[in-house]
Order: structure tokens, then sequence, then C-alpha cells
């Protein structure tokens, strides 16, 4: 399994009795978008027919930029990757090329190329002369423009032009895509087939995706596992007991994953890994427990997240839950598995017996027993229940914490 993925959940407030708070994450783990390929030309003498990606996704094919059309490689031009002999006066296929390729069992999904162009002698007694836009094809033959319009050619330069990012997300053919993506940029009505434009220059100083400008093409993405998702979240929870903080975590599916690191901070930002859980692996998910011990002593909210990491050593990354605890727990609700076929887990932390009820959509009350006080777990046989969303209330005297409940 390389990464992990759903659809990134809501947050919901769980109101707990006393004057604790928790926080429920459903569900799951998001992929960052990162430089997926990029090229840094630094060491090019400008001779060079093609030229590698340097810096490639690990379930991605190393890409080979290369020329399209009658285009010849403007030679001598260090640090660059140039054309000259542009022929054409209207858009073609002359240009500069390159694809992306997915492993087998993956997906790319594009959403931004960082760029810069130079232009090298195209420039008449008005300014530059020419225009150039970037395509893509899924077939390596028919071609669809990117972005809003032409773009006209930048005024000549020896250190190239930074250009303004082409936003991908738009494109759906470009998004979750196994197969191979063939990307373009052509140019056309230069001012003389002397005239050179590209890729370039990479320099040690500017600024294009970080501190320097020596990477010169950039795509930003994701590739991800095509097949089913390796792990999902289901949910992920925090509450405050006494004086430690209470995580708890369920999947609903996991496949090769090899283990969850716990993070903590004070501030949301700056975490520091404070302890691991081995992964179960088990096809119909499962349900994890942390105990982060004294964690509000010192500090009256903590947050937490969650860091999964697969076999192959890939990372990603929960949302954050936060955890506020000004006095010690009275009452506390947890559910586990929910949504539950038939059976879930309650568990309860009472400073004196309370009474739990479950509800239906229509108010009925269709489950009521008792629970003593202390931290206790009970199994509520779920079989006989219909399909639907319950409301199960648990009251401590004259506090009360709710959940919802799903049944399929």
């Amino acid at each position: 399994m390389k990464t992990l993925y759903t659809k990134t959940g809501s947050i919901k407030r769980i109101k707990l009795i006393g004057a604790a708070a928790a926080l429920i994450l459903l569900p799951g783990f998001a992929q960052a978008q990162s430089t997926i390929l990029s090229w840094n030309l630094l060491a090019a003498t400008g001779n060079e027919t093609t030229y590698n990606s340097t810096t490639t996704d690990p379930h991605l094919a190393t890409s080979v930029m290369g020329r399209s059309g009658t285009v010849a490689a403007a030679t001598g031009q260090a640090s660059c990757f140039m054309n000259n002999t542009y022929t054409q006066t209207t858009k073609g296929d002359q240009g500069i090329t390159f694809q992306i390729t997915p492993a087998s069992g993956y997906q790319v999904s594009l959403s931004t190329i960082n760029y810069k162009v130079r232009n090298q002698g195209s420039t008449g007694a008005s300014g530059p002369q020419g225009s150039f836009r970037w395509q893509y094809s899924l077939d390596g033959v028919n071609f669809t423009d990117l972005g809003p319009a032409d773009l006209p050619l930048p005024a000549s330069s020896v250190r190239g032009v930074i250009q303004t990012p082409i936003d991908l997300t738009g494109a759906s053919d470009l998004q979750n895509t196994t197969g191979t993506i063939t990307m373009r940029l052509v140019a056309w009505n230069l001012l003389s087939t002397t005239a050179m434009f590209g890729i370039g220059r990479s320099v040690s100083t500017g600024t294009l995706t970080g501190p320097t400008d020596s990477v010169v093409l950039a795509l930003v993405g994701t590739v991800t596992p095509s097949g089913p998702l390796p792990v999902t979240l289901q949910s992920f929870q925090a509450i405050a007991a006494q004086s430690n903080a209470d995580l708890s975590w369920t999947t609903a599916m996991e496949k090769n994953s090899s283990h969850f690191n716990i993070e903590r901070s004070s501030n949301g930002k700056d975490f520091t890994n404070i302890g691991k859980i081995a992964s179960k692996n088990e096809a119909a998910g499962a349900h994890y427990t942390y105990t982060d011990a004294g964690a509000l002593l010192s500090s009256d909210h903590q947050y937490y997240r969650l860091q999964s990491v697969d076999k192959d050593g890939t990372a990603t990354y929960s949302n954050v839950v936060r955890v506020n605890a000004y006095n010690a727990v009275s009452a506390a609700l947890l559910l586990y598995p929910n949504p539950a076929t038939k059976a879930v887990t309650i568990e309860t932390n009472l400073a004196e017996d309370g009474l739990l009820q479950v509800f239906n959509t229509m108010g009925q009350i269709v489950l009521e027993q008792k629970i003593e006080k202390a931290h206790l777990k009970t199994e509520l046989n779920t079989a006989s229940f219909a399909k639907g969303t319950y409301i199960v209330r648990l009251r401590n005297g004259q506090q009360t914490s709710t959940q919802q409940l799903i049944i399929r």
C-alpha cells in the first residue's frame, strides 16, 4: 500500500458531562498535494536531445523531456531546454513534450504546473513576437489546451521569466488517471526560425517552486492507489478523562498497513510523536485506543493527530482533533464500531450510576438500561435493530451525553 486517502470528513463536537470537551473526526486520512515531477536544468549543457526528470514520485515512471514537431535543439544554451526552427505561424505541434505515467495499481491527479520559459531572439520592433500554450493528451494524438488562453512570449532575457502557475484541478481528464498523460508546450509565430524558445533557465537565485529557481518545471498533484482504499478511517476522537487524554479510532478496512503513530501538539502546529500502535490489518477494520497519561496536567487543552505508516514507509496524516479539559470528566460516552451491524461496544465513564437510552428517528425508546458508575465497556446486541439512524443518550444526574448511532 502506498498512500491512504479518503474524502476528509467533518468535525463534530461531543457534549460531555462536566466542563470537558472532545472532538470527533469522520472519516479519514487526506493525501497532501506535493511535487510529483520536476526538472532542474542546472547541469544541462544545452546540447541534449532529451532530459530526464530530476525529481520523480516513486510510483511514476521517470519522465523524459523531448521535442515535438519539427523543431530542433537550440544548442549551447546552458541550463535550458530550448528549441529553434519554429516554422508554424498558427498553433500546431511544434514544442516541448513529456509524459506522466503512473505505475501499475496507481493513479495520478494533477493540480498545478509551475514553470519558467525563456525567449531568446523573438523580439521585433513592437516587442516580443509569438505565442505559446500548454496542452495535454490521453492518447498521444489528440491534444486539449490548458489554461484560460494562449499566452504571449515574454521579453527576451538571459534568465527567463517565471510564469503564472496553470491550475489543472478543473481538467477532469487529469484527475484519478491510471493511463499515460502526454503534456506539450507548443509555440508559434516566432520572429524567425533562428529565434529560440523553451524551458529555463535554471539559476541559483530567484524563486519558482522553492528558495531558488533551479527547478524550472514542476508538476504538483497526488499519486494514489487506484484499487480499493488500503485503509479507511471511520472515526477518530479524543476525550478528557481526569488529567489524561483518551484517544480512540476505528478503521473500516486495512491492508498492508504497518502502524499508527500518535502525535501531540500544544498549539495545533508543532507535533511530537508520543506513541506507536501496530496495525491489525483486519479486512473488516479494527478499533484502537491510546491513553496519553497526564496530558492535561500542565495544559487545559491538547491537539492530536494520527500518522498512518504503510509497510513501504509511506506516511499519511489524519486531520487534527483538540481535547479540552477544565475539570475531571464525570460522564463520557463512546460508541464503536459506528456504523455497526450486529453489535456495538458502549464505553462509559461515570462518577455515579446513569441511564442509557436508545431512540429511533420517531423518538421512540428501543432500548433502556442502567449503567453503573466507573469506566465500563458494554456490548450491545443490535442484530434485531432495523437499519437506520439512532440516538444514544446517557443520563447521569442532571447531565446528559448523546451520540448518533448508525445501523447497517
